[in-house]
């Protein structure tokens, strides 16, 4: 380029980053030299030269009437990518709507999402990255085989690390009518790897256990703790062939009544910092120790360890949870349901304990539901109906059956049922369904469903959906449930799982279902995911209707959520120092409405994903925890 460096005033014009321009300015008076030279050999008082650089920037010197200009335009900024550092929790989720099934990447589409608020995809090639405008950053310098695997019930150590398995949609409840099976898994999960597969165990060990479905685990040191379960098909007694009463209801029970086989095991683990990831913890082939073996009934329910792994505690539901009219007699739930307790020693024996919970009547009267280490969820009396304890706070009562309004002709019916809840951070997701009646030429029946988010005391109703449309029917104006549930000590499970057969009215019988299946007007879960039926007449002879439970079932919306080990999980929930995200989408059969919560604390989880369509999801949603210490 012949020509002297350009030293004399000229003008500067920059298109892009000032300071990113300021290394090319040498280059600009070179072009602009040559410019100036080549203008005054050829007598022109307008001239220009443009160079194209390598790394993409464009340097162009000219001469406007005999005036010099430097035109600098610098290569487009890349942004590195930032990789997620080392935390202590970090939300996980899997968007998904209808355009994006299966998220935004295929091979990686769980995002990373750090409070407040940073997105972290698998890398910067990673679909969807580049167009996200949010705060991002990438986790596969940490994660480089991704955050696959995972499931919605976790266990917390003393050191801040998690491990997850899969259990009933509340994490603490069994799910009604949805068979065990389908709740539980035979993994244990951590860091979004896969820590233990038990049947994968069992074939590398050559070894047969007949317990092989987890149903809590937890770290004692150098140990895996399992216990499991030896899971079978759901039945039941069969019904009555026909109605003996006037009225007279029946129904299957809930959940699982048989024996459970019961066993705790332990497993040798051992840390391998040779190992890519975070998750540097394995379990040793052959090398399980069997604790405690045991049978016991409807013992179908999630066990939780505290924070040390050696004391596991789970509450089993009673042996009835049904107020039943047949004729003039009513049959009530049962008076206490079980707490059974295994304490592990430093030496590895097991102490096995086993005690009755009820609640007491009487305004006032408290009762365990659930515990979670040092965390209890109790349900308190108030009045003519209940609410809920955590942490010394209270819920807002809900009742439990009709309760009549002064109002002539108009009858309420709530109900506060626990979709999921962490205990350890003294967060309840709650489910309110609130049904009011009321009479005259045009009978209304309106339907009201709040999910609410409560924490620490404070609730945040994060959905709310009205339904209304004209009934033709005749709800009974009967409290005889509320009556009967106050006047006698109950178990508290039996109200988590209550199911009650009202009384005849002008010739109609009334079933209220009052579980999770009548919170939600239909059953939650995948139809060949449920089973039982329920039966009501309002005279002796044929049942006046039967119903199975898989025809109010849907395979769709909230049963969408299945993960890569082919599992469902609902509703997706987390929260941890005050910061939640859950998601849930579940169908109400009523004129086709539906029920949606996306939450995330302080910003919609469509902004913080980039995916927010039709019928968008963000299962499962969990916690990373800590990485293993080495």
């Amino acid at each position: 380029m012949p020509g002297a460096r350009h030293t004399d005033w000229t003008h500067v014009h920059v298109v892009g980053d000032r300071r990113q321009a300021a290394g090319y300015v040498p280059f600009a008076r070179k072009v602009l030299g040559a410019v100036v030279a080549d203008a005054a050999h050829l007598g022109l008082r307008t001239h220009q030269m443009t160079r194209h650089l390598p790394d993409g920037a464009v340097v162009i010197g000219e001469l406007r009437g005999g005036i010099p200009r430097m035109t600098i335009v610098p290569p487009p900024l890349i942004q590195r990518p930032v990789d997620l550092p080392r935390g202590k929790d970090d939300f996980v989720v899997w968007a998904r709507d209808t355009a994006h099934p299966q998220g935004l990447d295929a091979r990686f589409p769980q995002q990373i999402l750090r409070p407040r608020w940073t997105t972290y995809f698998h890398e910067a090639a990673t679909t969807g990255y580049a167009e996200f405008a949010g705060k991002k950053g990438t986790y596969r310098a940490l994660f480089p085989d991704g955050v696959r695997y995972a499931a919605n019930v976790d266990w917390r150590s003393q050191d801040d690390e998690r491990i997850q398995w899969y259990g009933p949609s509340t994490r603490y409840f069994v799910d009604g009518y949805r068979r065990p099976l389908a709740q539980y898994g035979r993994w244990v999960f951590g860091l979004g790897q896969v820590l233990l597969d038990v049947d994968r165990y069992c074939e590398a060990s050559e070894v047969e256990f007949p317990e092989r479905t987890v149903m809590g685990a937890a770290f004692d040191g150098r140990w895996l703790m399992v216990i499991m379960a030896a899971l079978s098909e759901v039945s039941w007694p069969p019904a009555p062939p026909l109605a003996e009463q006037h009225p007279d209801g029946w129904a299957s029970p809930s959940y699982f009544m048989g024996e459970v086989p019961l066993a705790l095991r332990r497993f040798e683990m051992v840390i391998d910092p040779s190992v890519p990831g975070p998750m540097k913890r394995r379990v040793v082939a052959r090398s399980h120790e069997t604790l405690w073996e045991g049978v016991e009934a409807r013992a179908t329910v999630p066990w939780h360890f505290d924070a040390t792994g050696r004391v596991a505690v789970a509450h089993v539901p009673p042996s009835s949870a049904q107020t039943v009219q047949q004729g003039e007699v009513w049959s009530r739930p049962s008076e206490a349901h079980t707490r059974l307790e295994l304490n592990v020693t430093a030496t590895g024996t097991v102490r096995f304990t086993r005690a009755a919970v009820s609640l007491a009547a009487g305004d006032g009267a408290a009762a365990t539901l659930a515990e979670d280490g040092a965390a209890v969820l109790q349900v308190v009396r108030r009045g003519r109906g209940f609410a809920y304890r955590l942490d010394g706070a209270e819920t807002a009562a809900w009742e439990l059956g009709l309760v009549t309004d002064p109002t002539p002709g108009r009858i309420d019916w709530c109900r506060r049922q626990v979709l999921c809840a962490d205990l350890r951070e003294g967060a309840l997701l709650l489910l309110e369904s609130r049904q009011t009646f009321a009479g005259g030429p045009s009978p209304a029946l309106r339907f009201i469903h709040r999910v609410v988010l409560w924490q620490r005391g404070g609730e945040t109703v994060i959905a709310h959906t009205p339904i209304e449309r004209t009934a033709f029917t005749m709800v009974p104006t009967y409290t005889a449930v509320l009556a009967r549930l106050s006047e006698a000590p109950v178990a508290p499970l039996a109200l988590v799982h209550l199911h009650a057969f009202g009384p005849s009215n002008l010739g109609l019988t009334t079933n209220f279902g009052m579980s999770l299946l009548a919170a939600h007007l239909t059953t939650p879960f995948r139809k060949a995911d449920t089973f039982g039926q329920t039966r009501i007449a309002n005279s002796a002879g044929a049942w006046l209707a039967i119903r199975d439970t898989s025809v109010s079932a849907s395979n769709s919306a909230a049963n969408q959520q299945i993960d890569f080990a082919g599992h469902t999980t609902m509703p997706g929930f987390a929260s941890v120092d005050g910061v939640t995200v859950c998601s849930y989408n579940t169908n109400i059969y009523l004129n086709g409405a539906e029920v949606i919560a996306n939450h995330a604390t302080g910003t919609p989880l469509s902004a913080l994903t980039g995916i927010g369509g039709d019928q968008a999801r963000y299962h499962p949603v969990w916690l990373l925890g800590k990485p293993t210490p080495v």
